[in-house]
């Protein structure tokens, strides 16, 4: 699932919900017995000297236009099962941005190692708190590596402002995790766990607001209790998304997507990714004191996107009400108060909606004029 969002630039922002965000990225060694999590942070690290940064890279590189080209066309046949199909020029265009995107991922990924500062202590890092606080660390390279990569997203952005496909949308995100997904496929546990930081990167920051809620929380006039809140919850968006997802499976377990069945590992990991969207979204709308955000953006999104995958609207009605109680469980009163104001019409919102009397043409030229504002 995507959004394509106006993204800002990583300045005037709340450094340590910034820190948040960078915090995702580093590798979570929690669930490794601590006698061998020095064992695997020396493996770790070993892995991205330069010259393994360089191996790494080169054996992404031999196959990168067929691993972009196959997973393009398993794009297409899940795009086509739903009802719509990109034209060759756009599907084209496409192939070529993802190849340009992961290929300046590859440079960065070489020339400057972003978590470089936080090898040393990896292995001490148990739970989101020490990451959070270890990621302010990376915080420099982080935001030089957000500035890298935000012109090819824009160019990303602007092809599905192009494309004549109304649906064209579904296909970004698609073909970027499908390709993420065959090149990772290729490379072993160690590669695979440094490199794919830098891909989930691009993956989120299309599709999440991070930075727009790092500027609001920048905001002097924001409330502290807000401030407060955020930042002791949004680290545990993982955990909170892990939680719903397996609530979903119990009390849907029969569901079946286009994507699979509810249990496959596959949905799982979508599910979570959207789970902690969604929440970064609610939290936007605390920030901004509005659920326009939701109104605006992420409903008509799941309008576009959840029907033609077959997901059943139930199913995204009760995950939003489950989201907000998991959200509110880890809040004190005072505090579950004030999310309760937002999380009440945003439940509403979702309640109140139509998805199959909704008129995608109409959703679609309405979010692509808001992405052009």
């Amino acid at each position: 699932m995507i959004l394509v969002t106006q993204q800002t630039r990583p300045t005037d922002v709340d450094q340590q919900l910034l820190g948040i965000w960078a915090a995702r990225y580093i590798p979570d060694l929690s669930i490794i017995p601590f006698k061998a999590r020095k064992l695997v942070s020396r493996r770790l690290g070993q892995m991205i000297s330069t010259t393994n940064r360089e191996i790494t890279a080169e054996k992404v590189r031999k196959n990168l236009i067929s691993d972009s080209a196959f997973a393009g066309m398993q794009a297409q046949r899940i795009c086509a099962a739903a009802g719509t199909l990109l034209n060759m020029q756009d599907a084209s265009l496409l192939s070529i941005q993802v190849q340009e995107i992961y290929e300046k991922l590859l440079e960065l990924y070489v020339e400057e190692f972003v978590f470089s500062p936080v090898l040393e202590s990896l292995s001490q890092y148990d739970g989101p708190a020490a990451k959070v606080s270890a990621s302010l660390k990376i915080l420099p390279r982080f935001t030089s590596l957000i500035e890298e990569v935000d012109p090819l997203l824009a160019k990303l952005q602007q092809l599905y402002l192009n494309s004549e496909n109304h649906l064209a949308i579904g296909f970004l995100t698609t073909q970027l995790h499908l390709t993420r997904h065959r090149i990772l496929e290729r490379l072993d546990a160690y590669e695979r766990l440094w490199l794919n930081s830098y891909f989930q990167l691009v993956e989120e920051q299309v599709c999440m607001p991070w930075q727009r809620i790092s500027q609001a929380a920048a905001n002097p006039a924001l409330p502290a209790a807000k401030s407060q809140m955020v930042k002791k919850v949004l680290p545990l968006s993982q955990e909170i998304g892990q939680e719903v997802y397996q609530r979903a499976v119990l009390q849907h377990p029969g569901h079946t997507s286009r994507q699979g069945r509810i249990q496959c590992v596959g949905v799982e990991k979508s599910s979570i990714r959207d789970m902690s969207m969604f929440q970064a979204y609610i939290w936007l709308c605390l920030l901004e004191d509005s659920v326009s955000v939701i109104e605006g953006e992420l409903l008509p999104l799941c309008l576009l996107v959840f029907p033609s995958a077959d997901v059943d609207w139930q199913l995204v009605e009760n995950g939003i009400a489950w989201l907000l109680e998991a959200m509110a469980g880890h809040m004190t009163t005072e505090q579950q108060a004030i999310l309760s104001k937002y999380g009440e019409p945003i439940k509403q919102l979702f309640a109140q909606a139509q998805p199959h009397a909704a008129n995608l043409e109409k959703i679609s030229r309405e979010m692509r004029q808001k992405a052009t504002a």
